[in-house]
This record gives structure tokens, sequence and C-alpha cells, in this order.
């Protein structure tokens, strides 16, 4: 398998700062400047589909697109049969009660992208629509793995599809008069990391010749967001984990998008000294939150108190990948064999953050 790498000395068409925001809880948008930016959006995805060689009369499905159909809207102005599937938009609650199991059905045409309405679980469900069709690129842009504020395959809606399915083994949940407690439960996480593996087989599945999948971290949502600093292991833990996937799945080629280990190691240096870092802090806070210098200067404080232990961590975990997986899992995050572990380690990724992952078969 060819591995291709793409930082931000290689062309990556995605930010190379990294954010230092939102220790404590997620963020309600975007930290990278593509919160409702259509523009940026579209145009991130014509240097990813460029980069692919994605051409003209291709088939293309962007999977969960929820209220984003600016990279279906550019994959069509590129020239390709553009799909879309989400479960929300256009669906009929009366004709699908259980909203958790969707069949892929046609919704409608919309600027010329054709919008189906379901669940990604569901492509080849004997009901589906899309089951027949061939794609030459799925894409799931933010919609894969989320650490908040995003409907994601990985996260929300997984988690309740997981539980709905396991109720079948262990009947109700506490809450509705049984005995079956599915909060921080491995089983409703080892639920997910099955369901997740099937979408990306049966998407694989639908893939024409030297087709491919492709998967776009959250912090780049139109809607909603992703990742925050301290959630950067865990969101690299996930696209290492795709990336091995990939591989176990034949992928010919593996691309892969996002910063260098080197930029990594020189932007989360601790090596700056604490005035540097309250003056910064003082002039954004001022700015933003319309507080005067001492009130700024107070919150700087309180936020480098907390700040300081977390970015020596994030840094270690995004340079090591040793100590990345010894760190505690995320939300739902199931436990990684060490045979995993060791093959991940093996393919010898050169990127501290990982912004998209390609895997043409």
């Amino acid at each position: 398998m060819e591995q291709i790498i793409i930082d931000e000395n290689t062309g990556s068409p995605f930010p190379s700062r990294i954010t230092l925001v939102g220790f404590d809880e997620g963020q309600p948008e975007s930290t990278e400047g593509y919160h409702h930016n259509d523009l940026l959006i579209m145009e991130t995805t014509r240097k990813l589909a460029k980069t692919i060689d994605l051409r003209p009369g291709q088939r293309s499905i962007d999977v969960g697109y929820g209220s984003n159909l600016s990279v279906a809207l550019a994959l069509y102005e590129l020239g390709a049969e553009s799909y879309g599937l989400d479960r929300n938009d256009g669906l009929d609650h009366q004709k699908y009660p259980n909203l958790l199991c969707v069949p892929p059905h046609f919704n409608k045409l919309d600027k010329g992208i054709k919008k189906y309405c379901g669940m990604a679980e569901e492509l080849l469900h004997s009901e589906s629509e899309l089951k027949d069709k061939k794609f030459d690129l799925f894409m799931f842009w933010g919609s894969w793995e989320s650490g908040g504020y995003n409907f994601a395959i990985g996260g929300e809606i997984g988690w309740f599809r997981a539980v709905q399915e396991l109720e079948g083994t262990y009947g109700p949940i506490y809450l509705h008069g049984g005995t079956f407690n599915p909060y921080d439960n491995p089983e409703v996480d080892k639920k997910m990391a099955e369901n997740k593996e099937k979408i990306i087989k049966d998407a694989k599945s639908m893939l024409n010749p030297n087709g491919g999948i492709m998967i776009v971290s959250s912090r780049y949502s139109r809607h909603g967001a992703g990742f925050t600093t301290n959630q950067l292991p865990w969101e690299k833990r996930v696209n290492l984990k795709l990336a091995h996937t990939f591989a176990d799945m034949g992928a010919r080629e593996l691309y892969l998008w996002g910063v260098s280990k080197e930029s990594v190691k020189r932007q989360l240096s601790v090596a700056e000294s604490i005035d540097e870092k309250i003056d910064k802090k003082v002039r954004k806070n001022v700015a933003l939150m319309n507080i005067n210098e001492e009130g700024a200067k107070k919150s700087a404080f309180n936020d480098l108190r907390k700040l300081d232990p977390m970015v020596i961590q994030v840094r270690g975990a995004l340079l090591d990948e040793s100590f990345l997986f010894a760190l505690n899992r995320g939300i739902c995050e199931p436990k990684y064999k060490e045979k995993t572990i060791s093959q991940i380690k093996d393919m010898k990724i050169p990127l501290g953050r990982i912004d998209a992952i390609y895997g043409r078969f």
C-alpha cells in the first residue's frame, strides 16, 4: 500500500495552526474558521478532489451532510454526479417511527444534488434505494466522529443506535424499567465500533474500481464542532485506527492530510514565557469579551493554570504513539488491541495532527 502524506509543507488545504481552545468542554462551533463558511468549505473540497483525481462524470456521495450542502455542491460544480445522504433531511416520522433504522430513500433534487434520507448503517438494507448504486467517492465530512455538538456516526446517534441494538440482548435500559445500564458500558463502545466498521465495509462494497472513502475531521464542520485541543489525542487515535482499517481492508493508496510532527512540536512548545502568554490572552480577552484589562488578566491567569499541563500532555501524545495509546480513551472509544496498536506504530505515519484521511481501493 502506498502512503501519501500531505502536510503544511506539501500543499495541505487545511489550516496548519494548532488552536488552543476549549480545554473544559466542547465548542459549539468550528475552531478552525469553517463555521457557516461555505466558501472555505467548497474551496477545501475542490482541493481535496483535485488531489485524489476525482473526474467529471464520476459519482460522489456526502454522508451525513446535515446543514452542510457545500461539499456536495462543490463536487457537483466539478462535474461529479453528486449525491447526499442524511438521516434528518426529509424524514417522514410517520412512515419511519424508528428514527434509528431508516433505509436510504430518495428525498429530492436540490441544486443538482440528489438528496437521500436515511442512515449510513442501512446502506445495504433490502429497502435501501442506494444499495444497487456504485460510487467513486464516499465522503464523510465532519460526520464520522466528534468531540461534541455534532450528531456524528461515532457520537450521539451512533450511541443511541448501539444501545437500541443491545436492548435486544440485554432487555430495556433501566430508565425504561429494565436492568441494562448503557452508560460507560464497554459493550456499547464495542457495538459502536462494530457498526462503524460495517459502514466502512458496506461503503467499500459500493465503490467503483479505483474508488475511495474520505473522512474529514469534524473540526471543519459547517455547523457544530469537532475536537477541542485537549481532545486532539483522541481524534488522532480515531484517525490512526481508520488508517489501519483501510490498510486491513486492502486499500491500494492511503492519503493523509495534516500537520507534521515537527510543526506540532514547535507550536506546542512550552518555552514561551508566561508573561508572553498572559499578554497574548489579555489582548484577546479584551477584544472578544469586552472587559477591562484587569478582568482580562485574571481570566488569562485562570486559563493558563489549566492550559500549561494540558499542552504538555497533548504535545507528548501527538508526537509519540506509545504515549498516545497509553492515555485514557475518549467518550465511547473502544479499547484497542495490542496487535492493532503495534501495527499502527509500524505504519510510521509522520503527522502530529491528522485532518483528513482517504483510502483508494
